[in-house]
Order: C-alpha cells, then sequence, then structure tokens
C-alpha cells in the first residue's frame, strides 16, 4: 500500500493486488495515472480530506479496478477544496466502484467529476451519500445492480447526463433531499426493476419550455418509479419522441407525480438530447442577468438584488397558480444560491474573506451557512472557525450532530493529542447512521478516529441490494468478522473465523489500546470465538489476529463503550 499525508504527489503505471488498500491518500491532492487494483479487501483508492485525479489507461481491456470491495472511497469532513476527477477508467465486478461522502465544494464549483468510464457487474457504479456535488456524464454502465445511487445531495447543482445504461437492475436511483438534481440526456436500455427511481424531495425536471430528453428502455418495466415523492413533483418529456429511442414518454410508470408534455428540446445527435434553456437560464451567455452575470463584484451583487426582488415578485403574484409559483421559486433560488457562491469566491480571491463570511452566515440556508465554516477550514484558521461554528444558530436535530461531530473533529487538529471518549465515539455513530444531507461529515469524522466505515443500507422495495460482497477474491484476505464495533463494555465480541482451522492449529489474538498496552492476549481454537469485554476501560483498541508463527492475518480497530 501506498499511503500519502499532506504531500502532494503522482503516481503511474502501478499494480496493486491482494491487499486492504492500494493507495491511501489523507489531507493532499494525488494523481492517479494508469494504475490497476484488482482483489482490493477495503478498497483501491481511499482518500479522506483529498481531492484525486485519476485517469485510466483508456482501453477497457486493461481493466483499471477488478474485484474491490471499494474502487475508489473518497469522503471529506469539510467538503472538497478542489475538483476530483476519476475518468477513462474500467470498472469491473466491484462492490462499490467510487464511493462519495460528504463531497460538496468548499464555495462554489468545487466538485466530484465522473466522466467517460465504464462499469460492468459491479454491485453500484456511483454512490454520493451526504451533501455531494458531482457531474456524472458520458459513462456506460452494464449489469449492475444500480449505476447511480444519489442520497441527500442537498442544495447542490448536479447533473446526470449522456450516460448509457444497459440491463441493470435500476440505473439510476434518487433517494430522500436531492433538491437539484437533474438527469438529461441518458440513454436507458432493459432494465430490469425500473429506468430510474425517485423518492423524497426531487427538483422538477424541466419546466414548460423545457424538457429532459432522457430515452428510456420502454419495456415493461417503469420508466420512472417512485416512492414517497411530493404530490406536485414533475417530469416533462418531448411532445414527439427524439431519435429511436422508443418511447420517451412514460407509459409504464409507477409513482405519485406527474407528468407534462414540451416542446423545447435540441437534437444534439449524441445519447438521449439536451433541453432546450429558457430565457433567463444559466446556462446563457454572460452577462445575462439575473441567473448569468459576468463574474465581477458589482454584477454579482446586482444579480442577488435582482434575484431577491424578481422572488418577492413571483410570492406576491396573484395571478400565478401556485403550481406556477413553486416551479419558478425553485428555479430561481437555485439560481440565488449559486450567485452567492460565485460572489463569495470572488470576495475570497480579492482579500474580502470577512465580507464573503458575512454573506454566507446571513444566508437562510444552514448548508448554506457552512460554507464559511468549511472556508476557513481550508485554510488552517482553526480559531477563527470555532469561532464561526459556534455563531451558527442550530436549531433542528440534524444540525445539532453537525455541529458537535464538527467541535470534536476541530478540537483535535487545534490540539493533535486530543482523542474523543468512548461516549463521544459512540454519539458519533449514532449520529452517522442517521441519513440526512449532514450526517456525511459526520460519518467522514467516525471513520477519521477509529478508521471504520459506517455503511448506510440501499434498501428498495424491502431489499438492501448492497450487502457486503461474498467474492472469494475479497475474503481471501480477511481473516475473520469482528462484531458487533462498536461494542458495550460488558458485551460479548464475536470473533469469526472464515475459515475452519485444521486439527491442532489455533490463532492468537490480542487487544491493546492506542498506547501499545496489551489488554488481552488468548488462543482462538475454535471458528466462532467469544471474547468477554467486562474488564476492558471503554475506548479504542486494536485487534490483532496473529497465525502460529507471528504472521498478522487480522488487523482492525474496535470501540469499547
Amino acid at each position: 500500500m501506498m499511503q500519502y499525508q499532506n504531500d502532494e504527489s503522482e503516481i503511474s503505471y502501478c499494480d496493486f493486488k491482494n491487499g486492504e488498500y492500494g493507495v491511501s491518500s489523507w489531507a493532499n491532492d494525488i494523481k492517479i495515472e494508469a494504475c490497476t487494483f484488482r482483489n482490493m479487501s477495503i478498497a483501491g483508492i481511499r482518500g479522506i480530506g483529498s481531492s484525486i485525479e485519476v485517469e485510466g489507461n483508456g482501453d477497457y481491456t486493461k481493466k483499471d479496478f477488478i474485484n474491490c470491495d471499494f474502487g475508489i472511497r473518497l469522503s471529506w469532513p469539510n467538503g472538497q477544496e478542489n475538483s476530483t476527477d476519476i475518468y477513462n477508467n474500467y470498472f469491473e465486478n466491484n462492490r462499490y466502484d467510487v464511493y462519495v461522502t460528504g463531497g460538496s465544494g468548499i464555495i462554489a464549483e468545487q466538485k466530484t467529476n465522473f466522466v467517460r468510464n465504464q462499469s460492468d457487474i459491479s454491485s453500484v457504479s456511483f454512490t454520493g451519500r451526504g451533501e455531494n456535488q458531482f457531474l456524472i456524464s458520458r459513462n456506460t454502465f452494464n449489469s449492475s445492480v444500480f449505476c447511480n445511487f444519489i442520497g441527500n445531495s442537498g442544495e447542490e447543482d448536479n447533473l446526470i447526463n449522456l450516460n448509457e445504461y444497459n440491463n441493470s437492475y435500476i440505473a439510476d436511483v434518487l433517494f430522500d433531499k436531492n433538491l437539484s438534481t437533474l438527469l438529461n440526456a441518458n440513454c436507458y436500455n432493459k432494465q430490469t426493476d425500473a429506468d430510474v427511481f425517485l423518492s423524497g424531495k426531487i427538483p422538477n425536471q424541466g419546466d414548460g419550455n423545457t424538457a429532459p430528453g432522457n430515452c428510456f428502455s420502454g419495456n415493461d418495466i417503469p420508466e420512472i418509479k417512485t416512492g414517497y415523492v411530493l404530490e406536485n413533483f414533475r417530469y416533462y418529456v418531448p411532445e414527439n419522441n427524439i431519435l429511436e429511442c422508443q418511447p420517451c414518454n412514460l407509459v409504464n410508470s409507477i409513482g405519485s407525480f406527474q407528468v407534462e408534455t414540451s416542446s423545447g428540446v435540441i437534437d444534439n445527435g449524441d445519447c438521449g438530447v439536451t433541453f432546450a434553456p429558457p430565457t433567463s437560464s444559466p446556462n446563457g451567455p454572460p452577462g445575462h442577468s439575473p441567473c448569468n452575470p459576468n463574474k465581477n463584484e458589482a454584477d454579482l451583487y446586482q444579480a442577488i438584488a435582482d434575484l431577491e426582488e424578481l422572488l418577492d415578485e413571483i410570492n406576491n403574484n396573484e395571478l400565478f397558480s401556485e403550481e406556477t409559483k413553486e416551479n419558478l421559486i425553485q428555479y430561481y433560488e437555485r439560481c440565488l444560491r449559486k450567485i452567492k457562491l460565485w460572489l463569495a469566491e470572488v470576495l475570497v480571491e480579492t482579500d474580502k474573506r470577512a465580507d464573503a463570511l458575512i454573506l454566507l452566515r446571513m444566508d437562510p440556508s444552514f448548508t448554506m451557512q457552512i460554507k464559511g465554516y468549511n472556508l476557513l477550514m481550508s485554510q488552517n484558521d482553526y480559531t477563527a472557525a470555532d469561532t464561526y461554528l459556534n455563531s451558527l444558530n442550530t436549531l433542528t436535530p440534524d444540525q445539532l450532530a453537525f455541529s458537535f461531530a464538527q467541535n470534536i473533529y476541530l478540537d483535535h487538529l487545534i490540539d493533535k493529542t486530543y482523542t474523543p471518549s468512548g461516549n463521544q465515539i459512540s454519539t458519533l455513530y449514532q449520529y452517522g447512521t442517521d441519513d440526512n444531507v449532514l450526517s456525511g461529515s459526520i460519518r467522514v469524522i467516525y471513520e477519521y478516529f477509529t478508521d471504520e466505515f459506517i455503511e448506510l443500507d440501499m434498501t428498495i422495495d424491502g431489499q438492501n441490494h448492497a450487502a457486503p460482497r461474498s467474492s472469494k477474491a475479497v475474503n481471501e484476505k480477511v481473516e475473520a468478522n469482528i462484531y458487533p464495533n462498536p461494542v458495550t463494555k460488558g458485551q460479548i465480541l464475536n470473533i469469526d473465523l472464515l475459515h475452519e482451522l485444521e486439527d491442532n492449529n489455533y490463532l492468537i489474538v490480542t487487544m491493546f489500546d492506542l498506547d501499545g498496552k496489551t489488554a488481552l492476549h488468548q488462543k482462538i481454537v475454535m471458528q466462532v470465538n467469544h471474547v468477554d469485554t467486562s474488564s476492558l476501560p471503554s475506548g479504542i483498541y486494536v485487534v490483532r489476529i496473529t497465525d502460529q508463527k507471528g504472521n498478522t492475518l487480522t488487523l482492525k480497530k474496535v470501540v469499547v463503550l
């Protein structure tokens, strides 16, 4: 394994096989080019607080990530400082190809770009859980369970477009709060359950003048299937079928949403179509207010004032229906958020950080307010970050949990000798298992202190389709399952060997604390073993299992509460 911390490095033309990690990167940017990762029991690439460029061989016969639990696992406790680019890679038979947690850009457009990759027979191709900002474009997905599973990306502007999906269970899943994620110009072909599954707060796909030109499978499965979706959610389709994808209307869809037609589409000669921008589209030419002004301080301030005035007018307009109002407000609030982030970026670049912090701090959205905190953290100004964090008006349980986790993380960065107590670790775990927009960063902080990954399930229709792998390639390197973790003092800690011991053979299990003091040492002679934790003080322990020659077979952290 190559491990990097606080260093800018490049790795190229390397082969990583049969290990836990291939490359582990902490708090630094790193470029990885034309490397292969095979049979990694945890992750081919693991990054915490690191923005990574991963360029594949560009030759799909070379297979960049194969038989890994996670091909690439990236997490940010305070958002991305730079963009992450993953392109021209081939993924095959991984449980997760790419898993991103807490990846929202610190100010504006830092995001994860997953572009021009191919994924075959993996459980889940791209996963984003907890405030993420991403572009998923021009990829080919074949025979996966889920191709893209996006949960709680929040208010970030995200786009899934120009992808091709073939023979998967469900191609795209948007789960819970994905307030600005759009699907456009994708081609879906022969999924087995649905092309798209939506549940929670999802933006309308298009409006009366535009339509997302997705081309659906057109067989007996639903094009769109929903769990709980707000009743006023709408999906717009072209009035006429586009290209040869049949049908582009939603003849088999299931769920509580409305379908409207629109003629505003442009054939772009590629997979699907693009929807025509409205007059005030953010994609219009620079200088066109209010949604796309020139990126200078004066024009950005003016655009914010114009948008706030426009939103007031829409709210007070008695001629608009409630549905029309909501559609317009949703659209222009997205514009307002984007313009504020652009302005904050310009202010920071012109040495007006204090003005940028005031702009973010006064926004009504908590996820916008914490952009200011993340900005201070990215500049290592921990004193100012502490003051800013504790000035936030945390009202909801989600916000309180976020503040609790960040205070622990901040205390450690200020004083490296500080480590959280067992009770604090337990609380972090409990908060991290809540599935909401802010919990992604909590899971990252829990992982930072324990090296344990909190995995949320992906249950749809009562079945979790991303259960832990049973692949022999993965399990050969993991000699034991150790659970529960965390374990409550006095509770039995189970150590289950994955292979039977031969006659007269035994292994040795040792537990030691973070100071290196041995807390437990005993032989293992059975496949299923139980460890009494009643004599262990609360804290973080390392469990090491060795063979009779002293060779380490398993090394894992366990938290005793």
